[in-house]
């Protein structure tokens, strides 16, 4: 969906690859239907936790060529402001490919994630973090916006005064 604004320009929203409603039923437990899923994923706004992760989406070969908007977002800003309506999962919750069951216990709150265990096993401790509904303060908690192109590289878009990195 293109967006036209008279002062900022355009955008481009894009919904990511459909996935497979075959594998994803597979998928599924707790006696999930596909459409709950689906209804439970269109009901929060995702946050991938590493740059691994963003990497691997926007290599992804249906989209590798195009260019991307990259907004970088404060954690722990988020988390004291969204705490309450922010989930975790050990799981890229929209990929049916490579598809990890999943149920109604896939997204846990912060304090009942089991970070130990999925450390103990090898695996990601959080793949993504989500927030329910919205972020309408998204801008004062954004403290980067780059646009990764790649043939171009990566231009930082705007970048918030004083922000220094953390480690």
């Amino acid at each position: 969906v293109e967006l036209r604004h008279p002062e900022h320009g355009r955008a481009v929203l894009r919904d990511q690859r459909p996935m497979s409603e075959g594998a994803l039923a597979r998928a599924l437990e707790d006696g999930l239907e596909p459409e709950d899923w689906l209804r439970t994923l269109n009901a929060k706004v995702f946050f991938w936790v590493s740059r691994k992760r963003v990497d691997g989406l926007r290599n992804a070969r249906a989209i590798r060529a195009l260019s991307h908007t990259l907004i970088e977002v404060d954690t722990a800003a988020l988390l004291a402001r969204h705490g309450r309506r922010v989930w975790l999962t050990p799981i890229n919750t929209g990929a049916t490919r490579f598809s990890a069951p999943r149920g109604r216990d896939t997204f846990q709150r912060l304090s009942g994630h089991p970070f130990e265990a999925r450390r103990r096993k090898g695996r990601e401790p959080v793949v993504e973090l989500c927030v329910d509904r919205a972020v309408p303060d998204i801008a004062e908690l954004a403290f980067r916006v780059s646009e990764v192109h790649p043939a171009r590289g990566t231009k930082v878009i705007w970048e918030r005064r004083g922000r220094t990195e953390r480690a």
